[in-house]
């Protein structure tokens, strides 16, 4: 009795019956779509943490330059994901009507978009790894560091962005745990080859972060073979029978999607050269605090992930109550994951940066930082959620505006009135980020309780 009377409270706070839908006899629910992207999320984190310990305990001025690095491929990736983003709505949208050979087109075009873009991408890698991390502010012996790690990673983008076009398909038919299984292998197989490379000689005089860059070469190349072999095993249609109207659809709602995180790493970029202008120290200390506190948002983002998959159906299906419960459910679940674990990051910070450097500067300017970042992510939590809710309906063009209106008001030109005119350093730059979430969440908010993003869909309110 006492477990009935637990679960009906749970459900009563939660709205937990809208977070599953049954569908051609299968029983889809948002944790199962989220959980092996939660799991995913933290293993590449775990990985990122591991290549960063590795490369401080080779050189700590590479730590800066190579988070730099990633940093820009991580920008790239988010440009390539205005086509993923694009695909998943319209492939679930279709999917939810039942229209198989519509979506099955969607899936080629995103396809064939994807390798053009990528290998694109990696051509401007290859060839201006040392004048993007220059506009950067990136200077001396770590300019030499973060180039050549920025030419091998970013210059085999194009492996991983075909392996990300195809993967958001495998999600979209419900095949989360393979992808789950494969993301896990491939980023394991990476950072073995990494350690071989830099601590046992595999290469004998190897620079340490080209080691790091051809162990991520290697988890591509794996990445994207068991991906085509999953795809094929789950005969997953992919029809190249496209048209003008199917690219078109694709980036019209893609590219508003996909150009809001375009312009939040853009920001991110710009921010970290005013932290390499602030000096090396903040620097470091934002790569050290950046390793630890991404871990506090993963919940919230790989519910955001589920969430935009359930929406699609139930935009699908024209049923905009299911689809507002569902948006409330989960805003309650992402917010209070969020709170705990940054109060957890925040008690335990100490121990935490012991993993990576004993320097009594960065323990110091990190522990401010904490305290701040507890804010910062319980608003992210809120606009994970909202922004995947509005995505999937379509109502791109208010995330994106909202998105660069925000994130260049607050995280760049705060950053920079915060942070370098007035003074603060690291922390004025961390306090204007949790600015940028807030004014984001504003809007998403407004937006959604408005109810104006059920004309995108084409539905009224039941």
């Amino acid at each position: 009795m006492k477990i009935e009377k637990i679960k009906k409270r749970l459900d009563d706070l939660f709205n937990i019956s809208q977070l599953y839908i049954i569908e051609n006899g299968k029983h889809i629910s948002v944790s199962s779509l989220a959980f092996p992207t939660l799991l995913q999320h933290i293993l590449l984190a775990v990985i990122g943490t591991i290549n960063t310990a590795m490369i401080s305990g080779y050189a700590e001025n590479a730590v800066g330059a190579t988070t730099a690095a990633s940093q820009v491929v991580t920008l790239a990736c988010t440009v390539t994901a205005m086509i993923t983003v694009g695909t998943n709505v319209m492939v679930n949208i279709e999917l939810g009507r039942g229209d198989r050979k519509a979506a099955a087109r969607y899936a080629g075009a995103s396809l064939i978009l994807s390798s053009l873009l990528g290998m694109c991408i990696s051509i401007i890698f290859v060839c201006f790894s040392t004048e993007i991390l220059e506009f950067m502010n990136i200077t001396d012996d770590a300019l030499s560091y973060g180039s050549s790690y920025l030419r091998i990673y970013g210059g085999a983008l194009v492996l991983q962005v075909i392996s990300n076009s195809l993967t958001s398909l495998l999600i979209c038919y419900g095949h989360t745990m393979k992808t789950m299984a494969k993301s896990i292998a491939a980023t394991l197989i990476g950072v073995l080859f990494g350690y071989l490379f830099l601590k046992i000689d595999l290469i004998p005089e190897i620079d340490g972060t080209v080691a790091i860059a051809l162990g991520n070469v290697i988890s591509f190349v794996f990445n994207l073979a068991i991906t085509c072999l999953l795809l094929l095993k789950a005969r997953i249609p992919i029809s190249l029978d496209i048209n003008y109207h199917t690219v078109l659809r694709i980036l019209k709602v893609g590219v508003p999607g996909g150009a809001s995180g375009i312009s939040y790493m853009l920001a991110q970029t710009i921010t970290t050269s005013f932290m390499a202008d602030i000096g090396i120290l903040s620097l470091n200390t934002k790569s050290y605090v950046g390793s630890i506190v991404q871990y506090t948002y993963f919940v919230s983002a790989a519910l955001a992930t589920g969430v935009q998959i359930m929406m699609g159906r139930y935009a699908g299906r024209g049923d905009s109550s299911s689809m507002k419960k569902l948006a409330s459910s989960s805003l309650k679940i992402a917010v209070l994951s969020n709170g705990i674990c940054s109060l957890a990051v925040l008690i335990f910070h100490r121990p935490l940066l012991g993993i990576f450097t004993d320097n009594p500067d960065v323990l110091a300017l990190a522990s401010l930082i904490f305290v701040i970042d507890i804010f910062v992510e319980i608003i992210r939590a809120v606009n994970h959620v909202m922004e995947s809710s509005l995505n999937a309906s379509r109502d791109v063009c208010v995330t994106l505006t909202a998105s660069i209106l925000s994130c260049w008001f607050g995280s760049v030109f705060l950053s920079y009135l915060f942070g370098i005119r007035l003074g603060m350093g690291l922390s004025g730059c961390w306090l204007a980020f949790a600015i940028d979430e807030l004014i984001k969440a504003t809007i998403y908010v407004i937006r959604w309780r408005s109810g104006r993003w059920r004309q995108k869909l084409g539905i009224s309110e039941n």
